[in-house]
């Protein structure tokens, strides 16, 4: 990073691939090498200036300070990396319980001092005789997917005043929609979105699933295998190759993660997977050319093809040719005449997420000239 002399800290394009050799990496590569100066990602504009787009994130109670009337930053922080406080919230009482030695007060039920629930929002799952999937006996509201969704999203940021956690995360982030040049039609991930777009989207979070039902906090690692972290809700009796998968046991195309959250590549080299855990659908792929992994794997098949063989695996499916949010939005974005009634549907029907109804249509998913 290089520091100018009116507060600012751009980022210069060159990188250190930390992957192993035998992957490609231990190297330094350039990260953008086909911009030029009037590019917002050219390294002295706004596109890679530290205090503006990566300072929130990867520091802990950061205020960007930015003066408009003399166009200059003092920017300051209380730790230059993510600390404890970026997540748990303040620390003193925690400092002070830790120090009476009381364990009766220094437990779950006080947040260990911190005035965050971090806590799942699913306590106890259930399992309902003939189903597939374990149910929530209850689901509580809890801060936790607030907190990750403060950095793992695509936002912007509105205020360094308002409290996102103890309040909505709306009062201090504006998180993007599923906009086209962000998202496919269907919801599926495109541009760099950082999960929890995609996450809100799913039927798990509706279901009470939170970031911990599957991923260790600290280092964001899955904490147990991942075959294991599925079936902790998914009887595996049910989806094994035999009955689900119909690929090789053990192989990669039979994996949970192959199929439900396909991985696109940012940065060059870095995978991430898409968080949404769509059903694959080449028959929305056929009509309004959307993704689907049967054909990203199988080049050498046509859309037919997928359609065909899934149908042959599944012929009780209730996903193939049903109804989907996605053929709505590709109606708005080619401007389709029918297309106000398929958003209004959408938008008026509470079973859908909440991300996929407070779609800003006019302004968001058109343009004057498509809708002309």
């Amino acid at each position: 990073m290089v520091e100018f002399d009116d507060g600012r800290v751009q980022l210069i394009p060159f990188t250190w691939d930390s992957r192993d050799k035998a992957q490609g990496g231990q190297r330094w590569y350039h990260l953008y090498p086909d911009t030029t100066s009037s590019d917002e990602f050219y390294w002295t504009n706004t596109g890679q200036n530290w205090n503006f787009m990566c300072a929130d994130c990867h520091s802990t109670n950061l205020k960007k300070n930015y003066d408009k009337e003399t166009n200059r930053y003092a920017t300051s922080w209380s730790e230059i990396t993510v600390g404890c406080e970026a997540c748990h919230g303040p620390a003193s009482v925690h400092i002070e319980l830790s120090k009476q030695n009381n364990p009766n007060q220094f437990n779950s039920s006080s947040h260990y001092g911190f005035d965050r629930d971090l806590s799942k929002a699913v306590s106890e799952w259930v399992y309902q005789e003939g189903s597939s999937t374990l149910k929530p006996k209850a689901i509580k509201e809890t801060q936790q997917v607030k907190v990750c969704a403060q950095c793992h999203s695509r936002r912007v940021q509105l205020s360094e005043q308002y409290d996102h956690v103890q309040g909505d995360i709306f009062d201090k982030y504006l998180v993007s929609n599923l906009t086209p040049e962000l998202y496919h039609s269907d919801g599926q991930i495109y541009d760099e979105v950082y999960v929890f777009g995609s996450f809100e989207q799913s039927k798990m979070a509706q279901k009470g699933v939170t970031c911990t039902n599957c991923h260790e906090p600290h280092s964001a690692k899955l904490k147990i295998p991942e075959e294991a972290v599925c079936a902790q809700c998914h009887v595996a009796s049910e989806y094994t190759p035999e009955k689900h998968t119909f690929h090789e046991a053990g192989s990669e195309a039979s994996q949970c993660t192959t199929c439900h959250m396909p991985e696109t590549t940012y940065m060059e080299v870095d995978p991430r997977r898409d968080h949404s855990w769509h059903v694959p659908r080449p028959d929305m792929s056929k009509h309004i050319g959307t993704p689907n992994v049967c054909s990203s794997c199988h080049e050498d098949k046509g859309t037919d093809w997928a359609i065909q063989t899934l149908a042959q695996w599944f012929p009780d499916s209730n996903y193939q040719n049903s109804q989907h949010y996605g053929i709505a939005f590709y109606a708005a974005d080619i401007g389709h005449p029918a297309a106000a009634d398929a958003l209004s549907y959408i938008a008026q029907d509470i079973n859908q997420a909440s991300i996929v109804r407070r779609q800003h249509y006019k302004e968001w998913r058109t343009t004057k000239d498509k809708i002309a």
